[in-house]
């Protein structure tokens, strides 16, 4: 079975705990009636520079974000707040 994370029509948002990752891609599993919208934070909740939130929409096992090059800020903690309305998010995953 799939386990996930839904959010009505109405929205909902989650912020993570603090990631190191590697790579410099991020990739979403998720389904979006509505949208999903990610942004990429620092350790103490603030945007960073050069990063823009994204906004998606539609259903993929695998959908490609894209930003500048997140190698840039591999190995350094930061955090994910992703806004979702009428959408379902099933994993993410940092890589190449």
């Amino acid at each position: 079975g799939f386990v996930s994370l839904d959010a009505s029509p109405r929205g909902g948002t989650f912020l993570t705990k603090p990631l190191t990752f590697s790579g410099s891609k991020l990739f979403l599993n998720g389904r979006g009636l509505g949208q999903i919208t990610v942004e990429i934070l620092d350790v103490n909740g603030e945007p960073i520079d050069g990063i823009e939130r994204q906004t998606v929409t539609g259903d993929s096992v695998r959908r490609e974000m894209y930003w500048c090059n997140l190698g840039a800020y591999a190995g350094r903690p930061v955090c994910l707040r992703v806004r979702m309305w009428n959408a379902q998010l099933y994993a993410f995953a940092f890589g190449e």
